[in-house]
């Protein structure tokens, strides 16, 4: 028998390969320098933002191990690539009181050798953690995101340490 919880990450992971922009507007080219595209083997499987000079913030459930991942920054299409806007990740740091089956804490910090948030106001609030059926597709329910605001402490004592 197969595990739900399973098969909704791979229907995320499919879902999350979808270029169309579900519920928003594609914004001008360039515009969102921290946005970015969590990469393993080329394929995007999760989105994150910058949140210091060599660290992505993104979902914990998005990543369970560090080899092949790879960071873009600044791309606008994803089709579009250049060398330059990807970078290799060299330590993972996922909160320790993350629990993959209920999806609490799920918040994750990827520091590269040089997951897509909630921005409100321009400030990003949330990052996603799960949403119906693993998809984004469906604006008469909403989605659950992990509040940033609540885990600063952990994000400066993560940072502080790299410094």
């Amino acid at each position: 028998m197969e595990d739900p919880w399973i098969m909704s990450v791979f229907r995320c992971i499919s879902a999350s390969v979808d270029s169309r922009i579900i519920n928003g507007h594609e914004v001008t080219p360039h515009s969102k320098p921290y946005m970015a595209s969590l990469q393993i083997k080329r394929s995007h499987i999760c989105g994150g933002f910058l949140v210091g000079k060599s660290f992505v913030m993104t979902a914990a459930h998005c990543f369970n191990s560090g080899e092949g991942l790879t960071v873009v920054l600044g791309s606008h299409n994803l089709n579009e690539v250049q060398d330059s806007q990807r970078f290799s990740v060299a330590s993972i740091t996922r909160h320790n009181k993350y629990t993959s089956k209920l999806l609490q804490n799920d918040i994750m910090l990827l520091q590269g050798d040089s997951g897509g948030p909630l921005m409100c106001s321009g400030v990003a609030t949330g990052i996603v953690s799960f949403k119906r059926r693993g998809n984004c597709v469906y604006p008469d329910v909403p989605n659950v995101y992990t509040s940033v605001s609540s885990y600063l402490p952990w994000i400066k004592m993560i940072l502080k340490k790299a410094n």
